[in-house]
C-alpha cells in the first residue's frame, strides 16, 4: 500500500491512517497490509514512517532498515514479518541499526508452520521454520514477540524509554492478587524479579504499614501518595533493578472517585521517577485506555504507559532480556571430503541405517559395534562375536519407526536367543508391515544406560542448516524439549541451546545422579555440523536419534540421512 514519511510530510500511501501532530520515533514496517493498518492506527506511539511493503517485489525489510539506521527521527523499528528473503542483508541491516543505538521489535507470522524437511525425520516435528526464523532474528538482536498485543506493548515501551539497561525489574501493586498474577506471568515470559537487598528492603518497610513486608513484586499496602512515592523511590535504589514497573487498575471505565484516588498513585510514580532517575513504567492491568485523570500526570512526565497485564509484563521482559546482535561466526572446520562416500550420497537409493552409521564413523563420530545378518544363523554368529548383551533391529528401507512394527529386540544374550529374536522380528514385521522389504537385521552391541538426546540437522530455506538438540528417544515429538541454532555455530551457542532444555538437567546430574559427559555432546554436535558443511550439496537431513550420553562419552545408536537425491516416494528406516 506504499508508505508515509511523517518528517517530510510525504504520503505515498493508499490506506487510511490516523493523522498525528509532528513526527514520532517509531517506524512501522509490515509485509501485511491489514497489519500495517492495525499498527498504524493503534495510536500508542507516534510514527516516523508507516510502510506496507506487500510482497516486496523490489525493496524489502533489509533495505528499509538500512535507511532507518541513518534516519535521525527513528529510534525503534516495529516489524510485522511474513518471510525473510535475504538473511545476510537483513543481518547486516540489523547490525547497523544496533550500532546506531536503535532497536528492532518484530512479530513473525507462521508460528504453527512446520519446516520444509523430510517427514521421516523427527526433527521436522519439533524444529519447524518458525523456530528457525525466531533464532535467526534473535541472533540478529531483534526482539521477537508472540502476538500483536505484545508487539504493541513492547514497541510502546521502547518508544518511551529510548534506552534501558538489561537486567531485572521491580514490580509494585496495591493488590496481593495482582502480585500473584504478576509472578505467574513473569515465570512464563522469563522476567527476573530478584529479592530486594536487605538495606533496600528495610527502607521500603519503614514507610509501609507495620503488618506489611518488603518483597519483589511488592504489595505496597498503602494509598498515601507521599508514602507510595517514598516506597517506590527506595525500591528503585536497589542496584539489581534496571527498571521499576507499577501495576494499577487504571481503565477509562473507572468511576471518577476511583480515578481520583488512583491519580495519586500516578503522581507518586512521577515523583519517584524524577527523584530516582531510573526508568519507570506504568501498567494498566486491563488492555484498555487509561482514565484521563491517571493518564495526564504520566503523559506530562513521559512515563511509558502499557496496557494488559500479560502483554505488558512480557514487554518488560522482552526489553530487559534483549541481547545485542551476535558476532559473525566462522563455519566449522570442514572434514576432508571422501570421494567414495560423496558418490554414495549422490545416488537416489536411500541410505540404510547401517550405511548411515558407517558414514558417520568414517567422519570420526562414535557408533557401536554391529554386524549385518540376513539369516538367523548369521545373527547367532554376530551375537557371539560381539559378546554380552546385544540389540537386534530390522533392516528395511521401507520401515520408518522400527518400534511400531516389532522391529527391535533389546538385551539379547547368546547365540540361540539371537537366532530366536531374528525369527521373531521377521515374523512381526511381516505381519505389521507386510509391504516392507526385509533385508535382515542389524546385531548391535548393547550400550550401557544413559540419557538419550536428539541431534538433528535440516536444511531450512533461506537460512541454511539448522541444528536441533534436545530430548531424544521415542518421545521426541511428545516432549518437544528441543532448542534450535543455525549454522555456522560454536561451542558457546551450542552449550547455551542445550542448557535451555529440560534434559540438560539430567546431564548435569539430577537428584543425586552422576553428571554425564556434556562436553562430549558439544564435540559431537560440532562434528555433525562439520559433516553437513562438508557434504552440503548432498545432504538435506542428518538426524541422530538417539545419541546416548554416558559418564565417559556418547555414542550414536541410530542415524537417518536424507540426501538431496533421495527418491521422496521411498520411506527411510528409523527406530
Amino acid at each position: 500500500m506504499g508508505f508515509i514519511d511523517f518528517a517530510a510530510r510525504f504520503p505515498a500511501y493508499t490506506g487510511a491512517f490516523r493523522p498525528q501532530e509532528g513526527t514520532g520515533n517509531v517506524a512501522v514496517l509490515s509485509h501485511s497490509g491489514s497489519g500495517c493498518v492495525a499498527l498504524g492506527n493503534a495510536a500508542r506511539f507516534k510514527l516516523s514512517y508507516l510502510l506496507s511493503s506487500g510482497n516486496s517485489a523490489v525493496l524489502d525489510m533489509s533495505h528499509y532498515l538500512d535507511h532507518l539506521s541513518q534516519d535521525e527521527s527513528t529510534d525503534v523499528a516495529c516489524l510485522l514479518l511474513e518471510t525473510i528473503r535475504d538473511p545476510n542483508a537483513f543481518r547486516l541491516a540489523a547490525q547497523l541499526m544496533y550500532a546506531a543505538g536503535k532497536r528492532i521489535v518484530a512479530l513473525k507470522t507462521g508460528r504453527s508452520a512446520k519446516g520444509m524437511v523430510a517427514t521421516a525425520a523427527h526433527t521436522g516435528a519439533v524444529a519447524g521454520s518458525y523456530e528457525t526464523s525466531r533464532y535467526f532474528l534473535e541472533d540478529c538482536g531483534v526482539i521477537v514477540t508472540r502476538d500483536v498485543d505484545e508487539l504493541l506493548e513492547t514497541t510502546t515501551l521502547l518508544s518511551g524509554l529510548r534506552r534501558v539497561a538489561s537486567g531485572a525489574a521491580g514490580i509494585v501493586s496495591i493488590s496481593g492478587g495482582q502480585v500473584g498474577m504478576v509472578c505467574d506471568i513473569a515465570a512464563d515470559v522469563g522476567l527476573q524479579m530478584p529479592d530486594l537487598q536487605p538495606k533496600v528492603a528495610a527502607q521500603v518497610e519503614s514507610r509501609m504499614p507495620k503488618f506489611a513486608y518488603a518483597s519483589n513484586p511488592l504489595d505496597v499496602r498503602t494509598l498515601s501518595e507521599p508514602d507510595y512515592a517514598a516506597i517506590v523511590t527506595a525500591m528503585a535504589a536497589d542496584p539489581a533493578l534496571a527498571l521499576v514497573g507499577v501495576v494499577q487498575d487504571s481503565s477509562v471505565t473507572l468511576t471518577d472517585s476511583q480515578a481520583g484516588t488512583y491519580a495519586g498513585i500516578a503522581r507518586a510514580v512521577v515523583t519517584a521517577a524524577r527523584e530516582s532517575g531510573k526508568p519507570f513504567v506504568f501498567i494498566n492491568a486491563l488492555a484498555a485506555p487509561l482514565h484521563p485523570a491517571i493518564l495526564e500526570p504520566l503523559e506530562a512526565a513521559q512515563v511509558p504507559m502499557l496496557r494488559g497485564l500479560r502483554s505488558s509484563i512480557a514487554a518488560v521482559a522482552n526489553v530487559l532480556n534483549a541481547k545485542p546482535p551476535s558476532a559473525t561466526r566462522s563455519p566449522a572446520q570442514s572434514l576432508s571430503r571422501d570421494a567414495l562416500w560423496a558418490s554414495r550420497l549422490a545416488r537416489k537409493e536411500p541410505l540404510t541405517e547401517r550405511e548411515g552409521k558407517l558414514f558417520l564413523a568414517a567422519c570420526g563420530l562414535p557408533v557401536p559395534l554391529e554386524y549385518h545378518a540376513v539369516t538367523a544363523e548369521e545373527a547367532a554368529q554376530a551375537a557371539q562375536k560381539i559378546g554380552g548383551a546385544v540389540v537386534l533391529k530390522v533392516d528395511s528401507p521401507d520401515i520408518q519407526h522400527k518400534t511400531e512394527v516389532g522391529g527391535i529386540r533389546l538385551n539379547v544374550s547368546g547365540a540361540v536367543p539371537a537366532a530366536e529374536a531374528f525369527n521373531s522380528i521377521r515374523q512381526d514385521t511381516a505381519r505389521l508391515a507386510p509391504s516392507a522389504r526385509f533385508h535382515g537385521v542389524l546385531v548391535q552391541q548393547m550400550v550401557e544406560p544413559g540419557v538419550e538426546l536428539l541431534a538433528g540437522l535440516t536444511w531450512q530455506e533461506p537460512y541454511g542448516y539448522a541444528l536441533t538438540v534436545g530430548w531424544g528417544g521415542i518421545y521426541v515429538e511428545l516432549l518437544k524439549d528441543c532448542e534450535t541454532v543455525l549454522l555456522p555455530t560454536d561451542e558457546t551457542s551450542l552449550r547455551d541451546a542445550l542448557d535451555k532444555t529440560r534434559v540438560s538437567r539430567l546431564l548435569d546430574g539430577y537428584r543425586g545422579s552422576d553428571p554425564l559427559d556434556k562436553e562430549e555432546v558439544i564435540k559431537t554436535l560440532l562434528r555433525l555440523s562439520e559433516v553437513v558443511t562438508t557434504y552440503s550439496d548432498l545432504i538435506e537431513v542428518l538426524e541422530v536419534n538417539p545419541l546416548r550420553v554416558r559418564a565417559n562419552g556418547s555414542v550414536i545408536l541410530d542415524a537417518l540421512l536424507v540426501t538431496r537425491a533421495t527418491d521422496r516416494g521411498t520411506k527411510h528406516g528409523h527406530s
